[in-house]
């Protein structure tokens, strides 16, 4: 199965940044911008930094873009309505991380929802067998972003995994996983 490529962007009041959150797309501009590059583009992964830095994402924004492209969003959501704030918006998953939502929440997010992928970065991961058990019964994809130790592959073999790990691939394909995805930086220079 050939891996599908998710470009990721950076939105911030209301414009497309770069990762020094340089201005590349500004407010007047953004939709047109979204527009044009969802004819390429099968999903997008939006990193919403307002969502991220202060709680409050772009939901009126997303809901546009969504209409565009499909959209994962990562938000910093920690909650059931946090999640559903995101998918009412038009995000295809909400994404989040290991270390924000503790398993209660995660269950409850589960119970309501499968639209949501999960971040594994080596922190917040107490009982990670536990957590490979509810990842096998919800089936959501795990966005892996650790490369090395911390985190024992093997459990993730029967997993859906998109990979956020730049350059990362050949110790990864030794351990076989499932590799349905690759979560890459889109180039902004060809704006």
């Amino acid at each position: 199965m050939d891996e599908r490529v998710i470009p990721r962007l950076r939105i911030e009041n209301y414009n497309v940044v770069d990762a020094a959150r340089k201005v590349r797309v500004g407010t007047d501009t953004i939709l047109d911008f979204f527009e044009r590059i969802s004819e390429e583009n099968e999903v997008l992964y939006i990193l919403d930094l307002n969502g991220i830095k202060e709680g409050t994402p772009h939901l009126d924004l997303l809901s546009e873009i969504s209409d565009l492209v499909p959209v994962w969003v990562e938000a910093n959501s920690k909650s059931v309505e946090d999640v559903s704030d995101l998918l009412m918006a038009g995000a295809e998953k909400a994404v989040l991380h290991t270390g924000m939502v503790g398993p209660s929440t995660l269950q409850k997010i589960a119970d309501e929802t499968a639209n949501f992928a999960l971040v594994l970065d080596e922190s917040g991961i107490p009982n990670l067998d536990r957590l490979y058990d509810f990842l096998r019964r919800t089936g959501c994809e795990v966005i892996l972003r650790a490369e090395g130790v911390g985190i024992p592959y093997s459990g993730l073999k029967d997993l859906p995994v998109v990979l956020d790990i730049p350059g990362a691939g050949a110790n990864l394909v030794r351990e076989k996983l499932n590799i349905v995805g690759r979560i890459v930086e889109m180039d902004l220079d060809d704006l």
